[in-house]
């Protein structure tokens, strides 16, 4: 290349990165008529649009930082007035449009479920043909439970952001609901942090108060995820599904419990449900419930918990493979080992 033509080049190269693109286009519009003199061809449009493209992303990202310094109360005036406003009416014209769409779609779902004649046109029955196909009327129904329990998960994931700084004591208020204020994703979420965090005493108390509800919504059906997923090992699997249908255990005509999670782990504490392996996966806290029952089993005659618990024991410390497990609830494995007991 001729270096009159290169060293306009350098040049050009040097003044494009520190003048506005206004001046920049127009040195490179002068760069080619020099180029052109010496008939070296450059390329025009894809350097031009090149330089744009720069200046664009450099004018987008002064405009990021003044709105970063409005929102950070570093730069005042009517303009940061404005445009914290704006973001404001933008907030809530979303929020809005998505609660209108979980409502539309909560609605109808539920709709589709309740009314068969629905659930056959949006199958593509009716109009003159006749109810729908039952394969079609099937995923009709499926896609509305699906429409309502994704609405439900998600609201529940939501509630996490608040819930899951809650201590222990904070959570079983929400659970408990006395005032009645709490939403039922707001207590699922609860549900899924305490079987997570908390006490095998309060885990009991909100599986008998939910578990026992007799009907099935978002919370039992949290709870027994939660459970499925972290729950105790001493409730069997088709205790959590009683859970999530709300038809584990029993209360009497005055709505008291009388058949519950205590219930439930004593007969599966005396048949057996802790296995070598369960036991050493147990927490001791899980440990000390578990004793604690099979220690009132015995106490009306029944010693059966109380031997399963320490034959499982005595199994994890004689499997070095499962001794080696222990951790924190080394002391309570042991001692049911030695005495029956925790």
């Amino acid at each position: 290349m001729n270096e009159a033509v290169k060293l306009s080049l350098e040049i050009a190269a040097a003044l494009v990165a520190i003048l506005p693109i206004a001046a920049a286009l127009f040195i490179v519009k002068t760069v080619q008529g020099i180029a052109g003199k010496f008939g070296v061809k450059l390329p025009g449009k894809g350097l031009g649009d090149a330089i744009k493209k720069k200046g664009k992303d450099f004018a987008d990202y002064k405009k990021d930082q003044r709105q970063l310094a409005y929102l950070r109360g570093q730069r005042k005036g009517p303009k940061g007035i404005a445009y914290r406003r704006a973001i404001q009416r933008d907030a809530i014209r979303k929020g809005t449009k998505s609660e209108l769409e979980r409502a539309q779609n909560s609605y109808l779902a539920g709709a589709v479920q309740n009314n068969p004649r629905l659930a056959s046109k949006v199958a593509g029955g009716g109009g003159g043909y006749g109810r729908a196909p039952e394969e079609a009327l099937q995923r009709a129904l499926a896609g509305a439970k699906f429409t309502i329990e994704k609405a439900e998960a998600e609201e529940v994931k939501a509630n996490h952001a608040t819930i899951d700084n809650l201590d222990e004591k904070a959570l079983m208020e929400v659970i408990e609901n006395a005032n009645g204020k709490n939403s039922q994703a707001k207590i699922a979420a609860s549900m899924e942090r305490l079987v997570k965090i908390g006490s095998n005493e309060n885990i009991a108390k909100a599986i008998d108060q939910y578990g026992t509800s007799g009907q099935s919504d978002v919370v039992t059906k949290s709870l027994a995820n939660a459970l499925q997923a972290d729950g105790p090992g001493y409730l069997k699997a088709s205790d959590i599904d009683n859970v999530a249908r709300g038809t584990f255990g029993q209360r009497n005509a005055q709505g008291q419990v009388i058949s519950g999670t205590a219930q439930a782990a004593a007969k599966n504490i005396a048949d057996g449900v802790y296995s070598p392996e369960k036991l050493v996966a147990a927490n001791s806290d899980e440990l000390q419930y578990a004793s604690d029952i099979a220690g009132v089993m015995a106490a009306s005659g029944d010693n059966r918990g109380v031997d399963r618990l320490q034959a499982a024991a005595k199994a994890v410390n004689s499997t070095p493979t499962l001794a080696a497990r222990k951790k924190h609830n080394g002391d309570s494995i042991d001692s049911l080992d030695k005495y029956g007991t925790v």
